[in-house]
């Protein structure tokens, strides 16, 4: 990942909703972000094009919908599923009540 993982994660993310609308991530728009955040190289192209961690998305997808996360950001505490919503201002102390709260 040449150190660009975390870069990588945040441009796929702030992509999301485009890719939705496109039916998903297609293999030019996943090379055009990598190369956005500096990965260019001929390794990160082809790991694109040959799919090497489809099948790691396919498994990390299934358990999270497993767990009962089925959009981001979902934000667990203490083995509790929140239900916040981007924006609430009363967000913060929501996530404040939770964590002062035992796990249960």
């Amino acid at each position: 990942d040449d150190g660009r993982f975390r870069a990588y994660h945040d441009a796929l993310f702030d992509h999301q909703e485009e890719a939705a609308q496109a039916g998903g991530f297609t293999t030019q728009m996943l090379v055009e972000l990598g190369r956005s955040v500096g990965l260019d190289g001929p390794e990160f192209v082809r790991c694109v094009e040959d799919q090497i961690y489809e099948r790691w998305v396919e498994d990390a997808t299934l358990e999270a919908s497993k767990r009962g996360v089925h959009a981001t950001p979902t934000v667990y505490v203490n083995g509790r599923q929140l239900a916040l919503v981007p924006g609430d201002p009363n967000a913060a102390a929501q996530l404040r009540d939770a964590i002062g709260q035992p796990a249960g």
